[in-house]
């Protein structure tokens, strides 16, 4: 080889990283023999993950739909190990993260308002790599609700209504 052999990048004709080299081999009777050699370059964990992007902060409003972000944007390995990825939650009262394949979801709780700390840690291989970002979820001024219905009341022609105690609804 001129070069050293790069697995991610091959150099043989076929792009195998196979690589045939044919011996000849002649005495001084001119007696010659020849053997082909094969080498095969094998892939080794050379290239560690790396982060391509950050991931953003997510301002929400409350009651939102879920959130999904496409974690192959912001993670790559040459080697093209397969990730495994693990989700660190800093509150769990506000949104539940899910990691399907390649897409982490995160679905907010109804009716909660706050920040979460999200930490995406990733495991190519036998390297890791990580990325925080924040979830932010502002309250939205929901409108009044009837818990219980109020009584229907019966007032006689010219009388007065002193109160209605509403303190129970």
């Amino acid at each position: 080889f001129e070069e050293v052999p790069d697995y991610e990048n091959p150099t043989d004709s076929d792009t195998d990283n196979v690589y045939s080299i044919q011996v000849s081999v002649e005495d001084e009777s001119n007696n010659e023999v020849d053997q082909t050699i094969t080498i095969t370059i094998e892939n080794i964990n050379d290239n560690s993950p790396v982060l391509t992007a950050s991931i953003d902060d997510q301002p929400v409003e409350e009651d939102s739909d879920a959130i999904v972000i496409d974690l192959s944007s912001f993670f790559a390995d040459a080697d093209g190990d397969t990730f495994e990825f693990v989700i660190e939650n800093s509150n769990e009262d506000l949104l539940t993260t899910n990691v399907s394949v390649l897409e982490l979801t995160l679905t907010l709780v109804a009716n909660a308002n706050g920040t979460a700390i999200i930490t995406v840690n990733a495991t190519a291989g036998e390297e890791a790599i990580s990325d925080v970002f924040e979830v932010t979820v502002d309250a939205v001024d929901d409108a009044p609700i009837v818990i219980l219905d109020i009584d229907d009341i019966g007032v006689g022609e010219d009388e007065l209504i002193d109160a209605i105690d509403l303190s129970d609804i």
